[in-house]
């Protein structure tokens, strides 16, 4: 894949730990993954939920010890901290913002990592490469931009960038095929409207990748193919995006020969490896 390897800084990221003797089980209750079963020097994809199912925070859950690391959208930390605090009830569980760690990305063999960094697999897609997490100095060889659509060629959802709050599905963004949904654990908050929507037939929109002349539409502009709405563009960078699209009429539009388009400008829509349409499987 990368030969040399290529470390990003992730400016958009915050970390928030959670330390104490019921902190496996107090995020076991909440979150859509399996934490008992994130190992030591492990990461899983995962996301807290509305009672109603809905998409509400996703983050990245590290084992740090005894205690958990979650790296989230740093844009949204300090509402996660409220809702993890509502919920902490009596747990015995300390919450707490790390301000003092920074979190990066590398594509390509990681580095050894200096004394008391934290490094693990990002548990999307392989391709990805590494996550690290220090309180040192960090040396960056790459930009952000370019990680980020190496993210979006591998139609990866990144928080909010591709999701809505309190509207979008876990498996409308393939969270399910990345690790981040269990379907053997207990019970979570959203858990039973997640499993529902497991029974395919329920859910008619998928993100897929999007490619066409840079700049692609803002996230929000509508996607059509002839007169009906095809989708709604989620993140880009460049000539490459997400956007959610309805697949049955992606589906009559590929019968038909329709072109999907977007203020007057024609677009490629791909599925991804995830999708049980995907065509460009890793």
């Amino acid at each position: 894949m990368h030969h040399t390897p290529v470390s990003v800084f992730l400016p958009d990221r915050a970390v928030v730990s959670v330390t104490g003797k019921e902190a496996a089980s107090f995020l076991q209750g909440l979150v859509s993954c399996d934490v008992n079963k994130i190992k030591p020097g492990q990461a899983s994809l995962g996301a807290l939920l509305s009672p109603q199912g809905k998409f509400l925070f996703d983050f990245f859950l590290i084992r740090d010890g005894e205690g958990f690391l979650l790296d989230t959208q740093q844009g949204r930390v300090e509402e996660l901290l409220k809702k993890l605090a509502m919920y902490r009830l009596r747990a015995a569980v300390e919450i707490v913002r790390r301000e003092d760690i920074q979190v990066m990305a590398v594509l390509g063999n990681v580095p050894s990592v200096e004394e008391g960094a934290v490094k693990v697999a990002d548990p999307r897609h392989e391709a990805m490469g590494w996550r690290v997490y220090t309180t040192g100095k960090i040396e960056t060889t790459g930009e952000f931009a370019a990680y980020d659509k190496f993210r979006l060629a591998l139609g990866l959802p990144d928080g909010i960038r591709d999701a809505v709050v309190e509207r979008s599905l876990l498996l409308e963004n393939g969270y399910d095929k990345m690790g981040g949904v269990d379907f053997a654990k207990g019970c979570y908050v959203g858990q039973e409207v997640t499993a529902r929507s497991k029974h395919r037939g329920e859910l008619r929109k998928y993100l897929f990748i999007v490619k066409g002349e840079a700049p692609l539409p803002e996230a929000g502009t509508e996607l059509k193919a002839g007169q009906q709405v095809a989708g709604v563009m989620r993140s880009s960078c460049d000539g490459i995006g997400l956007a959610l699209m309805r697949t049955d009429i992606l589906r009559a539009a590929g019968e038909e020969g329709t072109r999907v388009e977007a203020e007057g400008r024609e677009l490629d829509i791909i599925a991804p490896w995830w999708h049980e349409e995907g065509t460009n499987a890793p």
